[in-house]
C-alpha cells in the first residue's frame, strides 16, 4: 500500500528553567532544558512493526556537532530533561539496527526536523517518522493452492540492491518483506502435480519510499493467465493479482554441455499448452544477474525438441538458461562453465635432476615415484632409459631460448649405449605422461597421457629445428638412409580410464586415427615441420574433435626430435628446441570431418 505510516509523534518543549539561583543565572548561563515524548500511531499495519526501543535518536547543534544521542528512546528521554544552549538544533530519528537493507523482516522508519531554542522561551517541534523503505505481501489464494495438490509454487522478490538477498516466498512460509527503495523483481515458478515447472517474471520500476506491494496468486479457471494492477494512490498501495493455471502442461527436458567459452544448450520432449513451438527460444545469463540474453535457437517441431550455441562465454562461470515462449519459463537449468586448465610447466623453465636424470618438472612438484624409483611427473622423456648409458637426451636449455631469461627444452636425438655397438638409437623426446620402465637393450615401456579435465581447442608455441641425415633405419618406418629427418609434435585427448601403455620394443603405439577412446586430435602442419634455419618458428595446432559432448581424463603431448624415434629411425645429428607451449580456449571447436 502506498500510504505514509506516521508512526512516531517526537514532542519536543524547550524550557529555560530558572535554578536555585534564580532566573538571572539561567538567563545569563543561555542554558534550556529539552524534553522530548515519543508517540506512536494509532494505525493498525504499523503498529506490528514498530518497536520504541528500536528507534534510535541524534540530537545537534548547528555546527553539525551531536549533543545528544541514544539507542533507546523509551529509557534515555522519556520522562527526563536534556540541558542545551540556545541555538538551532536537528533532530534526527531512526530504526536502530536496521539500515534499511539488512533485514528483511520489518519495516525502516525515519524523520527529522529542526527546533530553535531561545533565551526564555519554549521551543516546541513535531517529529513525524515514516516507512523508508518498501513492504512487499505476498498471498495465494485458496482456490488456487487446491488445483495446485502436490504441486509447488515458490515466489521470489529480487531487489536491485545487489547486496541485498533475495527472499522466498512460500504458502507455508514468508509472507510479509521489507526492500530498500530500488527496482524489484518478482519472479515465481509453479511446478504442477505433474512434474512440469513454469516460471515467469516481472520487473517492478519507479519504487518510491513507503510502497506497499500486495501480489496476490490466484487460480485461473479458464482462459489465458495474466496479471491484473490496482492502484490505490493515497494508500500507496500497488495490487498485482496474478492468475495462474497450476496444472499447465507445458514443460521440457534441459541439458547443458559446458565448455569454458561455449555451451550447447538441448531442450527434448517439450509440450505446450498451445502446441505451437514456433515462439521458442533459449535465454541466459550469468547467475545473480537481472538481464536475460537471447540466443539464436533452431526449433525442431516434429521431434519437440530445440537446441543453441552460446559463445563468449567466461570460463568458471555459473550460468542460468531457460527455454521461453516470451512470456512463460518453459523449463530453466543451469550450469557452470569448465576452467581453463594452464599448461603445467609450459615454458619450460623448470628442470629437476634426479640422480642423473633430469625431468621438466619444479623442484617442489617432485614428490611422487613408482615402485621403480621412476619419478612421477606430468612431462616425461626417454632419459630413465637413456640414464643406463650416462645420456640424457632431453634437457633444459638457457642459450637457445624463444623468451629471453628463461629456458627451453632441448631434444637431441643420439646413440645411447655402450661403446659402439652395445646400446640403441635415442630420439630426444618429450611427452606427458610417465617412463616406467627399460626392455632389455632395445625397447621401453612407457605411459602416455597425464590428468586433464577439460578441453581446449588450440596448442600454441614455437619450436627451433635443425634436422640431421638418417644414420639408424627401421623396416616399420619410412624413412630411409640418407633421407632428411623429420620432427614432430602433436596433441590428442583421451577419455580413456587410464594412460595409454606403450610397448617400444614391440611397437605397441597408439592408433591415433582410429582409437575409441580419442576424442580430439591435432598434429603439426607439413608447413611448420623441418628445418628452422636457425630460427624460432610460431606454430598452432588445431585439435579437432570426434565428439563435442565427452569430456576428457587425459591429455597426451608429444615433442620429438626424430618423428620416427619409436621405431628407433632418425638422426643423431638432429636437435629440436620448443619453448612456451600454452593450451588456447577458444568458442569455436573444430570437428573431425
Amino acid at each position: 500500500m502506498k500510504r505514509i505510516y506516521n508512526i512516531i509523534f517526537v514532542s519536543i518543549m524547550a524550557f529555560f528553567l530558572f535554578s536555585c539561583q534564580g532566573d538571572e543565572l539561567r538567563t545569563q548561563e543561555n542554558v534550556g532544558y529539552l524534553r522530548v515524548a515519543l508517540e506512536q500511531s494509532t494505525e493498525v499495519n504499523t503498529k506490528a512493526d514498530y518497536n520504541s526501543k528500536q528507534m534510535r535518536v541524534v540530537i545537534k547543534n548547528s555546527a553539525g556537532v551531536t549533543k545528544f544521542e541514544t539507542n533507546d528512546h523509551t529509557a534515555d528521554l522519556v520522562g527526563k530533561e536534556l540541558s542545551l544552549k540556545q541555538g538551532e538544533y536537528t533532530i534526527e530519528a531512526v530504526s536502530y539496527g536496521w539500515d534499511g537493507n539488512a533485514g528483511a523482516d520489518r519495516g525502516y522508519y525515519t524523520g527529522n526536523t529542526t527546533v530553535t531554542i531561545q533565551k526564555g522561551k519554549t521551543a516546541t517541534a513535531n517529529l513525524v517518522c515514516s516507512l523508508a523503505n518498501v513492504k512487499v505481501t505476498v498471498a495465494f489464494e485458496q482456490a488456487f493452492l487446491d488445483k495446485l495438490g502436490n504441486g509447488s509454487i515458490n515466489v521470489q522478490v529480487k531487489s536491485a540492491t545487489t547486496s541485498v538477498t533475495p527472499v522466498d516466498f512460500a504458502p507455508k512460509g514468508t509472507s510479509v518483506a521489507y526492500f530498500p527503495v530500488s527496482d524489484l523483481t518478482v519472479a515465481y515458478t509453479v511446478v504442477s502435480a505433474a512434474g512440469k515447472t513454469s516460471t515467469k517474471e516481472l520487473p517492478i520500476s519507479e519504487v518510491s519510499a513507503k510502497d506497499h506491494y500486495i501480489l496476490n496468486f490466484k487460480n485461473q479457471a479458464t482462459g489465458t493467465g495474466n496479471v491484473t494492477v490496482t492502484v490505490d494512490p493515497t494508500m500507496n498501495q500497488y495490487t498485482y493479482d496474478f492468475t495462474i493455471d497450476p496444472n499447465a502442461k507445458s514443460g521440457a527436458n534441459l541439458s547443458a554441455n559446458p565448455w569454458s567459452q561455449l555451451a550447447y544448450l538441448t531442450a527434448t520432449d517439450i509440450t505446450l499448452d498451445s502446441g505451437d513451438l514456433s515462439s521458442l527460444k533459449f535465454q541466459y545469463r550469468p547467475k545473480n544477474t537481472d538481464t536475460w540474453m537471447d540466443v539464436a535457437t533452431t526449433v525442431n517441431a516434429a521431434a519437440s525438441s530445440a537446441s543453441a550455441t552460446l559463445k563468449g562465454l567466461t570460463s568458471a562461470t555459473a550460468y542460468e538458461y531457460r527455454l521461453t515462449d516470451g512470456e512463460i519459463s518453459i523449463a530453466t537449468g543451469e550450469f557452470t562453465t569448465e576452467t581453463e586448465i594452464a599448461l603445467y610447466n609450459g615454458s619450460f623453465d623448470k628442470w629437476f635432476t634426479d640422480g642423473s636424470i633430469i625431468y621438466a618438472i619444479d623442484e617442489a612438484d617432485a614428490t611422487q615415484w613408482d615402485s621403480n624409483k621412476k619419478l612421477i611427473s606430468f612431462w616425461d622423456s626417454g632419459n630413465p632409459g637413456a640414464s643406463l648409458g650416462n645420456a640424457n637426451p632431453t634437457s633444459g636449455e638457457n642459450t637457445i631460448v624463444h623468451t629471453a631469461g628463461g629456458m627451453s627444452a632441448k631434444m637431441a636425438s643420439q646413440f645411447v649405449g655402450i661403446g659402439r655397438f652395445l646400446g640403441q638409437f635415442a630420439a630426444g623426446n618429450l611427452y606427458t605422461g610417465h617412463f616406467v620402465k627399460t626392455i632389455g637393450t632395445s625397447g621401453a615401456e612407457l605411459q602416455f597421457g597425464s590428468s586433464f579435465e577439460s578441453r581446449p581447442t588450440q596448442l600454441h608455441g614455437y619450436v627451433h629445428y635443425t634436422p640431421g641425415t638418417v644414420d639408424y633405419v627401421s623396416d616399420k618406418a619410412p624413412l630411409s638412409k640418407g633421407d632428411t629427418d623429420q620432427n614432430d609434435i602433436y596433441i590428442a585427448l583421451s577419455d580413456k580410464p587410464e594412460p595409454y601403455t606403450i610397448n617400444t620394443k614391440e611397437a605397441t603405439f597408439i592408433n591415433y586415427d582410429t582409437d575409441p577412446n580419442i576424442i580430439a586430435y591435432g598434429k603439426l602442419s607439413d608447413a611448420d615441420r623441418g628445418s628452422t634455419n636457425n630460427e624460432w618458428r610460431e606454430f598452432t595446432i588445431d585439435l579437432k574433435y570426434r565428439d563435442l559432448s565427452r569430456k576428457p581424463k587425459y591429455i597426451i603431448i608429444v615433442a620429438s626430435a626424430s618423428r620416427y624415434g619409436d621405431y628407433f629411425e632418425g638422426s643423431t645429428s638432429s636437435v629440436m628446441y620448443v619453448d612456451d607451449f600454452s593450451l588456447i580456449y577458444g568458442d569455436t571447436p573444430q570437428v573431425q570431418e
